[in-house]
C-alpha cells in the first residue's frame, strides 16, 4: 500500500509538470504567515509557477494581497493543499513594473486546514518579480467540525444558540437533537451569509426547508419523540455566518413538567481562543442542559519600537492573553536628509533653508517626528549646520550642511598689451577677500592659468610675458577665506582679447 501511494504521489508530479510547466520543489514547501508582513518572490521560468502554504489554526477568511513588481500579467489563487480546488483567484492584467507596482486582494472563507497559494504568469509566457502577503481573520465560529453530513451532525439540546461558520470548502452545516418525549421546538435561524436552512426527521424527510429573503426564519411545532436533523447550506457561492437558536418546550406526555433551570454555571471558562460551556441542571427532574460561551474579545495592546536613522521600527496590536497579533505596520527608518537650498549668495541677511526628511522607501516623514535647529549666524560667508533631532516614532539625528558664497563680479574691460593684457572688474567689497583671474587660449577654459589678487579694493590687472597676437579669454571670481577655508562665487562671464 506503501509502495502504490509513493507511485501516485510521483504520478501527480510529472501530471503537474505537464499542466503548469514546472513544479517548484522549493516554493512548495514555503510557509506563508498570516502576520502581515510581505514576502518577496521571482518567477524565473516560463510556464513555471510558485507554491506556498497557510496553515489555519481555526475557522476565519484568509486574505491574501498581491503585488505585481516587473512579473507583467499575472495571477494569485488560493486553492486545497493539493491545487485540486481553486477558491478564490485575481488577476493583475495590466502590465506591471518596480516603478509602478499593481496590487490585487484575493479573499476566501476557509475552515481549519492547510492551504496553497499559487502564483503564475498570463499566458504561462510572463515572469519577473512580485510580493505577497497573508493576514487572516478568525471567524469565531461556535459549530464543531466536521459536521458536514446527516453522520457528522453536531448534538444540540436544551437551549441553546451556536454561531456557525460557512466556509467555501464546504456545503453544509449539519445539527441533530433528539426528543426523548413529544415537545414544541423552536427554531431560529439569522442569515448574515445567504444560505438555507432545511430540518429533517430521523428518515430524513424534509419537514421546512426555507431561504429567508428577510434573512430570518423561525420554526415552531410539536414533534413527536425521536431524532431530528437540521441542516445549514450554502446558496450557490455565498459564504460566512449565521445564528442558530434552539429550545423546547413542555412535553406533551403524561406527568411532564416544566424545567426550572435558574442560572446555570460555568463549567467552561470561554477565552480568546476557546468558546467556553454554561452547564444547567434542572432542580426539579435533574435534566441537564449545555449552553455555548462565545469566545471572549482579545485583549489587543500596542507595542512601539521605534525606527531610527539605521534601522526600521514596528508598531504591533497584539493580544496580551494568546499572542495574536492583530496588525503589524512597519517604520520605515529615517535615512536622508534634504535641504531646499544648499548653497547661498551672500545678500547680508539671514539665511535658513527649509528641511524635509525621506524613508527608506523614500516617502516624506511629516515634520511632527522631527525638530531641526540651525547653527548661530548664518548671515556671511561660510558653512553652515543644520540638525534635525528625530522624535515620535523616531529616534535619532541626521545633519546635513548648506554654504554662503561671496557676491560674483564682472569684467568691466579687458585691453590688449605688448604681449599681455588689462583687466578691470567692479569691486566688490563685502564678504570679500580678492579676486581670482583666469586666464586660457581655449575658448572652453581648458588648461586655464589663475591668479590670485588680494585685497577688495583692488580693481585692475595687468598681465605681462604672453604670446604676442595671441587670443587669450579671460573670467574672474571673488573669493573669501573663513577659516583657512576659501568660499568662491560663480566666475564671470568670459572675454576674449588679442595680445600685442
Amino acid at each position: 500500500m506503501k509502495k502504490f501511494r509513493v507511485f501516485l504521489m510521483i504520478c501527480l508530479v510529472f501530471f503537474m509538470t505537464a499542466i503548469f510547466g514546472k513544479t517548484d520543489a522549493l516554493a512548495a514547501t514555503v510557509s506563508l504567515s498570516a502576520n502581515g508582513n510581505w514576502v518577496d518572490g521571482d518567477l524565473t521560468v516560463k510556464g513555471g509557477r510558485d507554491y506556498y502554504k497557510v496553515t489555519l489554526s481555526q475557522p476565519g477568511t484568509l486574505d491574501i494581497t498581491y503585488q505585481g513588481l516587473d512579473i507583467g500579467y499575472s495571477y494569485v489563487a488560493i486553492t486545497s493543499e493539493d491545487i485540486e480546488e481553486t477558491y478564490r483567484q485575481s488577476s493583475l492584467l495590466n502590465n506591471t513594473s518596480a516603478a509602478n507596482p499593481k496590487t490585487t486582494v484575493v479573499s476566501a472563507d476557509l475552515q481549519a486546514g492547510t492551504y496553497t497559494v499559487v502564483v503564475w504568469g498570463h499566458a504561462n509566457s510572463y515572469t519577473g518579480t512580485y510580493r505577497l502577503k497573508a493576514a487572516f481573520t478568525a471567524a469565531g465560529s461556535q459549530d464543531t467540525e466536521p459536521n458536514d453530513s446527516f453522520s457528522q451532525a453536531m448534538r444540540i439540546s436544551g437551549q441553546t444558540t451556536i454561531r456557525g461558520f460557512l466556509a467555501q470548502n464546504e456545503e453544509y452545516d449539519f445539527f441533530a437533537f433528539t426528543l426523548p418525549a413529544d415537545r414544541t421546538v423552536t427554531i431560529r435561524y439569522a442569515n448574515e451569509m445567504d444560505g438555507v436552512i432545511s430540518i429533517y426527521d430521523s428518515s430524513y424527510i424534509v419537514l421546512k426547508s426555507s431561504r429567508p429573503v428577510n434573512g430570518t426564519f423561525t420554526f415552531s411545532q410539536s414533534l413527536k419523540r425521536g431524532t431530528y436533523y437540521i441542516r445549514i447550506s450554502r446558496y450557490y457561492y455565498s459564504t460566512g455566518m449565521y445564528t442558530l437558536s434552539f429550545a423546547t418546550g413542555s412535553s406533551t406526555g403524561t406527568g411532564s413538567h416544566t424545567h426550572s433551570w435558574g442560572s446555570g454555571k460555568v463549567t467552561t471558562a470561554a477565552t480568546c481562543t476557546k468558546t467556553g460551556v454554561r452547564t444547567y441542571t434542572c432542580s426539579t427532574c435533574g435534566t441537564k442542559k449545555t449552553e455555548t460561551i462565545a469566545k471572549t474579545a482579545h485583549r489587543y495592546k500596542t507595542i512601539t519600537t521605534k525606527a531610527t536613522t539605521r534601522k526600521n521600527g514596528s508598531i504591533v496590536k497584539k493580544c496580551s492573553q494568546c499572542g495574536y497579533v492583530a496588525k503589524n505596520t512597519t517604520i520605515y527608518y529615517a535615512k536622508t536628509l534634504k535641504l531646499s537650498v544648499t548653497s547661498y549668495t551672500y545678500n547680508g541677511k539671514v539665511r535658513k533653508p527649509s528641511v524635509a526628511v525621506y524613508d527608506a522607501k523614500g516617502n516624506k516623514i511629516s515634520s511632527s517626528y522631527y525638530a531641526a535647529t540651525y547653527a548661530k549666524g548664518r548671515k556671511n560667508v561660510g558653512t553652515y549646520k543644520v540638525t534635525v533631532k528625530l522624535k515620535g516614532n523616531y529616534t535619532g539625528t541626521l545633519s546635513k550642511t548648506f554654504q554662503i558664497i561671496p557676491r560674483a563680479t564682472n569684467l568691466s574691460s579687458v585691453k590688449a598689451a605688448s604681449k599681455g593684457f588689462t583687466v578691470k572688474w567692479k569691486k566688490q567689497t563685502g564678504q570679500i577677500t580678492g579676486y581670482q583671474i583666469q586666464y586660457s587660449t581655449s575658448s572652453k577654459m581648458k588648461s586655464a592659468k589663475t591668479i590670485r589678487v588680494i585685497g577688495a579694493s583692488k580693481t585692475s590687472y595687468t598681465k605681462k610675458g604672453l604670446i604676442a597676437k595671441k587670443n587669450y579669454y579671460i573670467r574672474i571670481r571673488t573669493y573669501r577665506t573663513v577659516s583657512g577655508k576659501n568660499y568662491y562665487s560663480n566666475w564671470s562671464a568670459i572675454k576674449r582679447v588679442k595680445t600685442k
